[in-house]
């Protein structure tokens, strides 16, 4: 922390919060070993595609270096390379961002192009 009362500018963790709707399309370990339902997935995603969801670098800028530690968008998410794994004896799913779109569907940022085929 740079200060007590302001965030650093850095980002820590980026998550992907589903919505009712999207859990129905993510995967969950419900046996074996910590199984564990999906209650966010640790998002990779490049920085230029969260800054983009916060309005570009001067709002992005405001924000990471504003009084709240923590900030949110709604956000429709593209994933790729969706895993789970156990950390710390804990269920936790990441995923890699294709796209990050606003919720009016405009396109906001894209990390690459979609994947196909098999």
């Amino acid at each position: 922390m740079a200060a007590p009362d302001r965030a650093n500018g850095y980002i820590n963790f980026t998550k992907f919060v589903p919505d009712t709707n999207d859990l129905k399309k993510l995967p969950a370990v419900i046996g074996d070993d910590y199984p564990g339902k999906v209650e966010y997935v640790n998002l990779r995603a490049q920085l230029s595609q969260i800054v983009s969801l916060f309005g570009g670098e001067e709002e992005f800028g405001r924000i990471a270096h504003g009084r709240d530690h923590e900030a949110s968008r709604r956000a429709t998410v593209v994933l790729t390379n969706y895993s789970a794994i156990i950390e710390c004896d804990s269920r936790n799913y990441w995923g890699d961002a294709i796209s990050i779109s606003s919720p009016g569907g405009e396109q906001v940022a894209s990390g690459g192009e979609a994947p196909s085929g098999c």
